[in-house]
């Protein structure tokens, strides 16, 4: 799998370029000359010390603040993935990408992830965006035990290699055990749940219903995030968070360590 993060600030979209997706897109008459009104004559100008600027023509981007501004970047890099080679998968979520093949040798996974990033590099240049270096890494997913050498490059240098890249928030492994994504859950499922353990004072915490409610708006979905990616976790792994979920549940009704689950 190659993961990235492609640095495209609102501030860096070709307006331009911008018009003729959203034409291509369909996106004619009234409405597309309406945006294009939005899009163009933007004036700016810096206050320092009380001193302004001079007013300057901003040339690309979209409007930051704006609620239409993430649409129209979501239209400027939605035909990204046309540019991936065939059987090629991806995930495409705001400027998060990954891209990834499946294949027995890892000769034609190594071919085809190249030819993705090259792609991805010449559309980038192509409409005046990049990618940020920085956060390209590439992941061999195996079952085997055997330590596996491969090479991706971006231009001139090597991307790095992670054995637990994270993507949306979900820490993957190499041979994905999700041990790592779970036990980087509980730890922030721990921290929250002593929160409810300073809420709940025996004489003047917190009642059920006010503790109940911040288990279920702040400690579940933390520990339940992604949750139909990792069922396949070993129940060694799976148990760990039980056990925080189980604390919960006592701090919820005050009852002792020692108290059984199935009682409460």
């Amino acid at each position: 799998m190659l993961s990235s993060l492609l640095n495209f600030p609102f501030d860096k979209v070709w307006k331009d370029g911008l018009l003729l997706k959203l034409l291509r897109s369909g996106i004619r008459g009234r409405m597309y000359y309406w945006i294009k009104d939005f899009l163009t004559h933007r004036q700016a100008s810096v206050k320092l010390d009380g001193v302004h600027s001079p007013r300057f023509k901003l040339r690309a981007g979209v409007p930051q603040g704006s609620v239409l501004s993430p649409l129209l970047f979501l239209v400027y890099i939605n035909d990204l993935p046309q540019t991936l080679p065939r059987h090629v998968s991806h995930s495409l979520h705001a400027d998060d990408l990954a891209v990834w093949y499946t294949s027995e040798f890892l000769g034609p996974a190594i071919f085809k992830l190249q030819a993705s990033l090259n792609s991805v590099i010449m559309w980038a240049s192509k409409w005046g965006l990049e990618i940020n270096r920085s956060k390209t890494i590439a992941t061999l997913f195996s079952l085997s035990t055997k330590e596996e050498h491969f090479r991706l490059k971006f231009n001139d240098d090597i991307v790095p290699r992670s054995h637990t890249p994270t993507f949306l928030g979900v820490k993957l492994d190499s041979r994905l055990t999700w041990k790592h994504h779970i036990m980087e859950t509980n730890r922030k499922a721990m921290r929250k749940q002593s929160v409810m353990r300073k809420l709940a004072g025996t004489t003047w915490g917190a009642d059920i219903r006010i503790l109940s409610q911040v288990y279920t708006g702040a400690v579940r979905p933390t520990l339940e995030y992604a949750s139909s990616t990792w069922i396949s976790a070993a129940h060694s792994n799976k148990s760990i968070l039980e056990k925080t979920q189980n604390r919960c549940l006592r701090t919820i009704l005050g009852a002792m360590k020692s108290t059984p689950i199935v009682e409460m």
